[in-house]
């Protein structure tokens, strides 16, 4: 089956790391404001060792059972804010936020490598844009490269004075040892919602997946009402998602495996009945190649907006050390829900 949209229409996004980053992106966040779109990324740039490094690497990691050094792509994964020009719509050049990264790789307090992952963007109808992110601190490695972890999610805030961010507080919202992938906050209906997805399958070919919301009214809140909501897939398991609104209605972005092969995502769209019970993912992908988390809008036009980011796969014109780049793709959408309703 043909995907949606292919290569030859993908537009390579020009977004720039800080000094002493390797050019490399993943994880994007998207949200239009006011004529202007603002984007979340996190770089996991891919390390290439020699032979014989890797050799002397592999004898430590047997003898001292620990993972040493740290995971290059680990310590660089940490969030960052990027916002278009005024009036464009779709934009493929994005100015960095002057004070990226947004929050350090965590505290290594167990002894064992931690990360930052998953970054997503929310703006309010009051010019407050908030950025959450996933930080990951490994606890204890049991066998192989499994981890008990302890997660903490953190919300930063930020105004938006003539459209460009001021940052203003950060904040944990709540720490749980609770496996959550890929949250993504929206507010909907009076009410603050974190959707996040509990899952191996990208790392492992599990089929397993479940997909909770937390609510609250109040954004720095506790989030201590949650509720799981059912996934309607035939043969994609997710791995991460974003969500979006349009029209009242909500949808998502899914980064899919197939059938349950590890290690490569396709992306979907997945719609939300109206009392949010159950997700819906459409059996005909949007993209096809190698790629990893996206998010979307859909503009005041009727223009559906894809962001995504590759994996290993070099788009023409990428500066990337490892083929991760974000890329930008576009159609109308109510063009896009016939083609995947009829397919």
């Amino acid at each position: 089956m043909n995907a949606v949209f292919q290569p030859k229409e993908f537009q390579i996004c020009n977004v720039p790391v800080p000094k002493g980053y390797p050019q490399s992106q993943t994880h994007a966040g998207v949200a239009y404001c006011n004529g202007r779109v603002y984007l979340t990324t996190s770089p996991y740039p891919s390390v290439k060792y020699k032979r014989i490094v890797a050799y002397i690497r592999a004898i430590i990691r047997k003898l001292t059972n620990k993972i040493y050094p740290p995971i290059w792509g680990d310590i660089l994964e940490n969030p960052m804010l990027y916002f278009g020009e005024k009036d464009e719509i779709a934009p493929i050049r994005f100015n960095p936020f002057v004070g990226n990264p947004l929050v350090p790789t965590p505290p290594h307090l167990f002894g064992l490598p931690t990360l930052n992952s998953d970054p997503d963007i929310l703006i309010l109808p009051n010019k407050h844009l908030y950025v959450i992110n996933r930080e990951v601190i490994r606890k204890k490695k049991c066998e192989g490269h499994t981890f008990i972890y302890h997660l903490r999610v953190n919300l930063l805030e930020f105004n938006l004075n003539g459209g460009l961010p001021t940052y203003q507080s950060s904040a944990y919202i709540y720490e749980t040892s609770e496996n959550i992938i890929s949250p993504s906050i929206r507010y909907i209906n009076g009410l603050f919602h974190i959707f996040y997805l509990n899952t191996t399958s990208y790392r492992t070919g599990s089929t397993e997946c479940n997909l909770y919301v937390r609510t609250d009214n109040d954004i720095k809140g506790k989030y201590a009402d949650r509720r799981e909501i059912l996934i309607e897939s035939k043969i994609y398991t997710p791995w991460h998602l974003s969500v979006f609104d349009h029209k009242g209605k909500q949808y998502a972005i899914i980064a899919c495996i197939k059938d349950g092969i590890k290690g490569r995502c396709y992306q979907m769209l997945g719609e939300f009945n109206e009392n949010m019970t159950t997700l819906r993912i459409y059996q005909k992908p949007l993209v096809d190649i190698p790629s990893y988390r996206g998010a979307a809008f859909v503009s005041d036009s009727g223009e559906f907006i894809l962001y995504s980011t590759t994996v290993h796969y070099r788009l023409k014109g990428s500066k990337a050390v490892d083929g991760r780049d974000v890329f930008m793709v576009s159609k109308s959408f109510e063009c896009l829900l016939n083609e995947l309703k009829n397919a």
